[in-house]
């Protein structure tokens, strides 16, 4: 996906989304309010324009929540260049589930970034996933 060009700036624009994760609803406005606060400084510092904020409150061992949803279809229609989190755990705490999540980003042209160093080397990932499927074959 090509990203549009600020004319003044002669810089490209980075659309992204923030994403945020609180695993229960005890006080899961004030946590979610952090985070959000945390990733628009993030954005901000980095030059992103923020095109949307999702927020889930569920277990992070399980892609199956509405805001994982919402940033899958986010990315179908090329609406954002990348999601941001505070760490990949908000995302999911399972690797191979980590793993399969920005692949599936990825193959839309959308990447995620974190505060945080990242837990899922792709290419490492990628690897260790071949082998594991060719072992079990």
């Amino acid at each position: 996906m090509k990203r549009k060009t600020d004319k003044s700036e002669d810089k490209a624009i980075v659309k992204a989304v923030i994403y945020c994760r609180v695993g229960r609803a005890e006080n899961e406005k004030e946590a979610l309010e952090v985070q959000k606060e945390r990733l628009r400084a993030f954005a901000a510092e980095k030059g992103y324009t923020i095109v949307g904020e999702i927020c889930d409150v569920g277990s992070g061992l399980s892609l199956e929540r509405g805001g994982i949803k919402e940033v899958y279809a986010l990315a179908h229609r090329h609406a954002m260049d990348k999601v941001i989190a505070t760490d990949e755990t908000r995302f999911c705490k399972d690797i191979n589930k980590l793993g399969c999540y920005k692949g599936k980003l990825k193959k839309q042209h959308v990447d995620t970034e974190t505060m945080a160093e990242p837990i899922v080397d792709m290419g490492i990932w990628k690897k260790v996933n071949k082998a594991i499927n060719k072992a079990n074959k």
